[in-house]
C-alpha cells in the first residue's frame, strides 16, 4: 500500500509540473483530474494496478477536461513520471533501512 501511495504522489507531481500537450497552464486547471486522465492512459505501462486503472477511468470530469495523450505526449509523460518514481531507488533506500533496524537489534 505505501508503494502506491508513492507512486501516487508520483503522478500527482508530474500532473503538477505539466500538462497533457506539455504546457503548465493545462496542469494548472487541475492536477488531480490530470492525474487520474495520467493514470488511466499510463496505466499498466506505469506500473498501476487494475483497480487503480478502473478507478482513474471512472473520472468523467478528467476525461472530459483533457484530451487523450499523443504518441509522443504517452511516452513523454511515462518517461518523466519514471524519473520522478525511481523503484530502485525506493527499493535501495528500503534495504538501507531494513539494514540500519537489522543492525541496532543484533
Amino acid at each position: 500500500r505505501r508503494m502506491a501511495a508513492v507512486q501516487e504522489l508520483a503522478t500527482l507531481q508530474l500532473a503538477a509540473a505539466s500538462g497533457l500537450d506539455g504546457s503548465p497552464r493545462d496542469a494548472a486547471l487541475s492536477p488531480s483530474r490530470y492525474a487520474s486522465r495520467l493514470i488511466a492512459e499510463l496505466g499498466e505501462h506505469a506500473g498501476f494496478s487494475e483497480a487503480e486503472i478502473a478507478e482513474a477511468s471512472t473520472d468523467a470530469a478528467a476525461a472530459e477536461q483533457y484530451t487523450p495523450l499523443s504518441e509522443e505526449a504517452f511516452c513523454r509523460s511515462l518517461a518523466k513520471l519514471r524519473r520522478i518514481f525511481d523503484v530502485k531507488a525506493l527499493l535501495e533506500a528500503f534495504l538501507a533501512e531494513v539494514r540500519k533496524e537489522d543492525a541496532t537489534l543484533a
